[in-house]
């Protein structure tokens, strides 16, 4: 995988082991499962990319952003 440094370097992401799989796999279950309970919540798993305030473009292993933040967003 690679995400996109502020400065525009790539970043290259080495694939994780199996256990770390397993884990983040577990992770973004949990997560999801609490957001969709809870409702005011969007879960993202680690392919998803933000463009943060810099410019660069990084995939957390799990995130969560609130439903109205993101509602707001445009396309």
């Amino acid at each position: 995988m690679l995400e996109l440094a502020a400065d525009g370097s790539l970043i290259c992401m080495t694939p994780t082991g199996s256990e770390t799989g397993a884990r983040n796999g577990e992770l973004i279950f949990q997560i999801k499962t609490w957001a969709r309970g809870n409702g005011r919540w969007k879960a993202f798993d680690s392919s998803t990319g933000f463009r943060l305030p810099d410019n660069s473009v990084l995939s957390p292993d799990a995130s969560l952003v609130a439903l109205d933040r993101w509602q707001a967003l445009t396309a």
